[in-house]
C-alpha cells in the first residue's frame, strides 16, 4: 500500500459486483471508478457497467447511504463526452462532463503524482454535470516531462461546437474536425492548461450565447443585438447557428437581444 499512504480515503468505498453477470448501479446516473485487474489504477468508467469480479469506487456524502446493483440495464444512458488522456501508448486518466443531472465524482487516485487530467470547480473533479452550453476549465498536472494527448468520445449528445482552448499556447483545436490534440508539458507548468467550450444541439438551458477568449459566440437563428449597459445598440446581424460575434467590447456587462418572428430571448453576459 505504498502507493496509497497519503491518500484520504474519506467518503470512499471499494465494492464488487456481487452477480454472476454484469451489473449495473440501480440508480441511473451514479458515477463511479472502475479498477484494473492489478488493483493499481483507477478509471471514472464510461458505459456505467461493473463486469464480473470488477471492483469500483464509490464515493458517498454521508454515512449509511445505500447502493443497489441490478443486472437489469437502465433504460436511458447520460449524454456526456469524455476526455481521454494518453501518454503516446495507453490511456492514463479521463474527465467527463455529463449534460443531464446526475452524481458528481470527486477526483481520487491511488497515487497522488500520477499524470492526471480534472475539472476544477469547488473541488477537484474526475465527473461532471453541466448545462448544454457553456465554458468550463479543465486541469492537466504531468507527473514528468513529455508529449501528452487529449482524445475526446461522446455519447448520446450531438456537439454544434466543441473547442479546446490550450492557455498555454493560445492554441484551439476544433475537436469536431480534430478528436484529438498533443502537447508538450513540464511537471512545473501551471495546472490550469486548458478550456473546453461546447454547445450542443440538444441544449435545455435557456441561455444561447457565452464567452470565450473575449469573443461572444451565440448559437441561435433570428437577429441578434448586442447593447450596453446605456441601452446603446453595438452592432445587429442575422445569425443562423452557432456564430462568432466580434464587437471589440470592453470589459463590462452587456445584452444581448436575439429575435426571430415572435419570439424575443433576452441574454445578460459579462465580458472580462
Amino acid at each position: 500500500m505504498s502507493r496509497a499512504e497519503n491518500v484520504d480515503f474519506a467518503g470512499w468505498n471499494l465494492v464488487g459486483n456481487p452477480f454472476g453477470d454484469i451489473a449495473y448501479i440501480e440508480e441511473n446516473d451514479f458515477a463511479f471508478y472502475t479498477m484494473d485487474a492489478d488493483g493499481k489504477e483507477l478509471m471514472p468508467t464510461t458505459s456505467g457497467s461493473i463486469e464480473l469480479m470488477e471492483g469500483i469506487f464509490v464515493y458517498t456524502e454521508e454515512d449509511g447511504e445505500v447502493i443497489t446493483f441490478t443486472t437489469a440495464a437502465p433504460e436511458g444512458k447520460s449524454a456526456q463526452v469524455a476526455l481521454n488522456l494518453s501518454n503516446g501508448r495507453n490511456i492514463i486518466d479521463r474527465a467527463i462532463v455529463r449534460f443531464n443531472e446526475g452524481r458528481q465524482l470527486p477526483k481520487f487516485q491511488l497515487n497522488s503524482n500520477s499524470t492526471k487530467v480534472y475539472i476544477p470547480l469547488e473541488k477537484d473533479y474526475a465527473v461532471v454535470n453541466a448545462a448544454g452550453m457553456g465554458e468550463m476549465p479543465v486541469n492537466f498536472k504531468a507527473e514528468q516531462n513529455g508529449t501528452y494527448t487529449i482524445s475526446f468520445s461522446t455519447e448520446n449528445v450531438e456537439f454544434t461546437y466543441l473547442h479546446l482552448i490550450d492557455n498555454m499556447t493560445g492554441n484551439e483545436v476544433d475537436m469536431l474536425a480534430n478528436p484529438s490534440y498533443s502537447f508538450e508539458a513540464n511537471t512545473t507548468d501551471y495546472a490550469s492548461r486548458f478550456r473546453l467550450v461546447f454547445a450542443t444541439g440538444d441544449n435545455s438551458s435557456s441561455d444561447f450565447a457565452f464567452v470565450s477568449n473575449g469573443t461572444i459566440i451565440v448559437n441561435g437563428e433570428g437577429t441578434l443585438q448586442v447593447i450596453d449597459i446605456t441601452g446603446r445598440i453595438l452592432s445587429t446581424e442575422e445569425i443562423n447557428g452557432v456564430s462568432n460575434i466580434n464587437v471589440n467590447a470592453a470589459a463590462g456587462v452587456y445584452m444581448l437581444q436575439l429575435t426571430n418572428g415572435n419570439e424575443v430571448k433576452t441574454q445578460k453576459i459579462v465580458v472580462k
